[in-house]
């Protein structure tokens, strides 16, 4: 089987663009799959790209090489795809396509439901994509958040998501070192998330870790160590920063942070340093913008500054 693809990467989360007419009926996940692989070309998500069908512009199906299956959004496929649509010809196949220089809205049809990007350019000509993250904003919402101990580290479940204050983990882990993220702090790690496996009877491998000490000007770090058993720890994630600000909001952080009180509506814009490698923090920049009603979060969305397109051709299955 030979597949048309293209790929890029968002602060280093590398994303697979297919073109879904060239997969078997009912082989889609198998292919992703290979894909994905080391063996083939070796990125973090897949997304199947199809005719829309809902309204939208174009429809994608997603799927995340450490889950294994069928996920319902991913902010660096996004990211990338704007990129995409800006700078190649690729889309053109499902009569989408950008001006360059012209602000541009781009519907989504996902699993979570529409999600919209937006695409504008600055003076000099330079693409910037914005995700509105509600869907999965509201999926959060609706498998709930809660309050846990493990492994005697505070943490919170955020919908799919493990959430990890670094601080949380140094209490009572003292040698760990996010910065260098050597193995000791690598089994440090594992052993919690397995005890949240073991908490929901679930494998979910969706896991944010944070830092409120920010190191190159931002307002905190931040890494995505999913499954460090098989070396995937993404530097940066679109679904794990809205995780994060979630959480922050949930558990009073935010207000600490921006030195407001959250009795009343307010709308901020947090920069996370990710990206750039695998530890905690990086060189780039996630800006999130969220709006928020006391503990919760009404509206969020977000912006990578270093989203790039690396490659395209086709791959022999």
């Amino acid at each position: 089987m030979e597949l048309n693809f293209i790929k890029g990467h968002m602060g280093g989360n590398t994303i697979v663009f297919l073109n879904g007419v060239q997969i078997e009926k009912g082989k889609e996940l198998e292919t992703a799959l290979r894909v994905l692989s080391g063996e083939y070309l070796g990125s973090h998500e897949a997304c199947i790209l199809y005719p829309p069908e809902n309204g939208g512009d174009i429809k994608v199906k997603i799927v995340g090489r450490a889950s294994k299956r069928f996920i319902s959004a991913c902010g660096g496929m996004t990211q990338v795809l704007g990129h995409i649509l800006v700078e190649t010809d690729f889309l053109s196949y499902y009569g989408v396509s950008v001006e360059k220089g012209r602000k541009r809205k781009v519907l989504l049809e996902t699993d979570a439901g529409i999600v919209e990007i937006l695409i504008d350019f600055d003076e000099q000509g330079k693409a910037h994509v914005i995700t509105n993250m509600n869907s999965f904003l509201q999926e959060i919402y609706e498998k709930g958040i809660t309050q846990l101990t493990l492994c005697g580290v505070e943490a919170l479940r955020v919908g799919k998501f493990l959430v990890l204050n670094a601080d949380n983990v140094k209490t009572v882990f003292r040698d760990v070192n996010f910065e260098t993220m050597d193995e000791k702090t690598k089994e440090v790690l594992v052993k919690i998330q397995k005890e949240f496996f073991k908490a929901y009877m679930s494998n979910a491998f969706d896991f944010a870790l944070y830092d409120l000490h920010p190191k190159r000007g931002g307002d905190i770090r931040a890494v995505f160590p999913h499954d460090i058993t098989s070396g995937l720890i993404e530097p940066s994630c679109g679904t794990g920063s809205v995780a994060i600000g979630v959480a922050i909001s949930y558990n009073g952080e935010l207000s600490k942070l921006i030195g407001k009180s959250q009795n009343e509506k307010i709308s901020v814009k947090l920069i996370l340093e990710t990206g750039g490698g695998s530890e905690l923090g990086g060189p780039e920049r996630t800006t999130v913008y969220l709006s928020t009603a006391g503990p919760n979060v009404e509206e969020i969305s977000f912006s990578h500054s270093f989203v790039q397109v690396t490659a395209v051709g086709q791959v022999l299955l």
